[in-house]
């Protein structure tokens, strides 16, 4: 009884004497319980306010699909357009014709420059990593996640390759949904000795991420240390529609196989039928019945076939779906610089109001920076890693 009461003393402030209790311990104890308690009902509101404004979007996007419909008596059909291919495409053309504008561009010509001194084939990973862990991602179309990628069951990089090249002998992968598909390995983290040759092109050579600190407040901020990563889908795999998280561009160099893109760009999002609360889209550009999304014919298609060699530039917060027509090995790069700089900022500032404080610190460092770069140039991976630090 005499224990409580010096607990009770102690948290109302009261000195404690001739008791080796640290009223200040108390205190400290209850001002963390006091700010998680902030920070649980803050998260609480926003989730509230979300699924609240989840039935408006319904009920504003049944609107739309009527006056859409009842406008347009011709049959639904897609817009396609074709992405731009470019070969000695100069920095100030990349950035007015295509980053500005929110544009995806292939760029054709960089396979020598990028293979100049490494062979990115799957050897070379394998010879430096081949004992590293992996999660491979298997595609789901019901499942409720990024992507429509749930994980499987980790193993070795050695043992993840091994079935990628078997695997069509097995003689059931038929399916997007029967295969393992390497997805987003970030090399920096776990197999960086892979990138000692590595080359970052001029376009995107100017990303504000390696300008931050790694840490804040003795925290690891995220994106700092995480791209490239390492791609590899055997054929028929895919990713279901998704964006790029926190307003990132992104660039991917395919190193072998084939890939088909379908892209849509910002402007189009309200038309794509997003679920952001689970960051999934019910429009399946892949597989899709426009009379079940009639307003996805609205949106303009941006398709390519991603051929080896070719660099593919996907702007900030545009949807895409990615499906490999052949066994695929690529790498890509997600980045900020001028052309997305006020997107990340909003974006990250959003992630810190639910609660997300490395959100909020990275968005703080950025906005210490100025978003224009002075120089772009071909980078050496160890020179890119140290400029503006």
């Amino acid at each position: 009884m005499w224990g409580l009461s010096v607990v009770v003393l102690c948290w109302s402030g009261i000195v404690c004497e001739g008791s080796d209790i640290d009223p200040g311990h108390f205190t400290t104890v209850h001002q963390k319980d006091q700010e998680l308690l902030r920070l649980q009902n803050q998260v609480s509101q926003l989730y509230t306010a979300l699924w609240a404004s989840r039935d408006q979007i319904r009920e504003l996007r049944s609107d739309l699909e009527k006056l859409y419909l009842n406008a347009n008596d011709r049959k639904l059909e897609r817009s396609f357009v074709a992405i731009d291919r470019r070969a000695n495409l100069d920095v100030n053309t990349f950035f007015n014709e295509y980053a500005f504008k929110g544009k995806p561009v292939i760029i054709t010509d960089y396979q020598p420059i990028l293979s100049k001194k490494t062979k990115w084939d799957l050897k070379h990973f394998e010879a430096l990593c081949g004992s590293e862990y992996v999660t491979p991602l298997r595609y789901d179309p019901t499942a409720k996640v990024w992507g429509r990628l749930v994980e499987t069951e980790s193993c070795t990089l050695r043992d993840y390759l091994q079935y990628y090249s078997h695997h069509d002998s097995y003689g059931t992968d038929t399916a997007p949904t029967d295969f393992l598909y390497l997805h987003d390995w970030h090399l920096p983290i776990y197999c960086p000795e892979a990138l000692t040759d590595f080359i970052v092109p001029k376009y995107f050579s100017g990303d504000l991420l390696q300008r931050i600190p790694k840490e804040m407040d003795g925290e690891p901020l995220s994106y700092v240390d995480e791209w490239p990563s390492l791609f590899v889908g055997p054929k028929n795999s895919q990713s279901a529609m998704h964006v790029d998280s926190f307003g990132s561009n992104f660039w991917m160099y395919l190193i072998e196989g084939r890939k088909k893109w379908n892209i849509f760009s910002k402007s189009d999002l309200s038309y794509l039928y997003e679920d952001r609360a689970t960051k999934t889209f019910e429009y399946d550009p892949f597989n899709y019945n426009l009379l079940k999304t009639p307003l996805a014919a609205k949106a303009t298609v941006y398709e390519c076939i991603l051929e080896p060699g070719e660099i593919l530039f996907v702007p900030a917060v545009s949807p895409h779906a990615v499906f490999n027509l052949e066994d695929s090995i690529a790498m890509s790069m997600n980045y900020v610089d001028a052309s997305n700089y006020n997107l990340v900022i909003e974006e990250l500032s959003r992630l810190e109001r639910t609660g997300d404080q490395i959100s909020g610190f990275i968005a703080k460092a950025l906005r210490a920076l100025s978003s224009k770069e002075s120089q772009y140039q071909d980078l050496s991976w160890s020179d890119f890693k140290k400029r503006g630090r």
